[in-house]
């Protein structure tokens, strides 16, 4: 969906670039849409569902995904593989029914991002197997 929104633009400017140079335009304008014709009628209203189906289903996954990664499994076992110790070490202790994302990310909107934004470099450790520098830049909310 995002590769088809960017290419667009990228059409236009082609085509607006095409226009300068004097060449020929390959298509007579702007598609021309009649409602009273069954087969454009169809066509809208297939597309105008299927983009209510498509953003109600990314809205509900985005959800899901988001509260995903804020689960201790998450965290532990998929996220943070280099840190199974310490994961096993938390399910045993007093604070196994404590999330992770209640200590190392604050509350609200801009923690959560700026603890992504963390994360990021430590993707980057374990994808390079420098774990040890990764672990130097977590963030753990107060």
């Amino acid at each position: 969906m995002l590769g088809g929104l960017f290419l667009i633009p990228l059409g236009m400017w082609l085509t607006i670039r095409r226009e300068r140079r004097g060449e020929e335009r390959l298509e007579p304008g702007w598609p021309r849409i009649d409602l009273n014709i069954p087969h454009q009628c169809n066509a809208a209203l297939i597309f105008v569902i299927g983009t209510t189906v498509l953003l109600f289903l990314s809205a509900i996954g985005s959800y899901e995904a988001f509260h995903y990664t804020e689960s201790t499994q998450f965290c532990g076992q998929l996220c943070h593989v280099v840190m199974e110790p310490e994961f096993a070490a938390h399910g045993d202790s007093p604070h196994a029914r404590v999330v992770c994302v209640e200590c190392h990310v604050g509350p609200g909107a801009d923690w959560y991002v700026r603890s992504k934004l963390s994360g990021l470099y430590q993707v980057y450790a374990v994808l390079t197997d420098n774990y040890f520098l990764g672990a130097q830049n977590t963030i753990i909310y107060p």
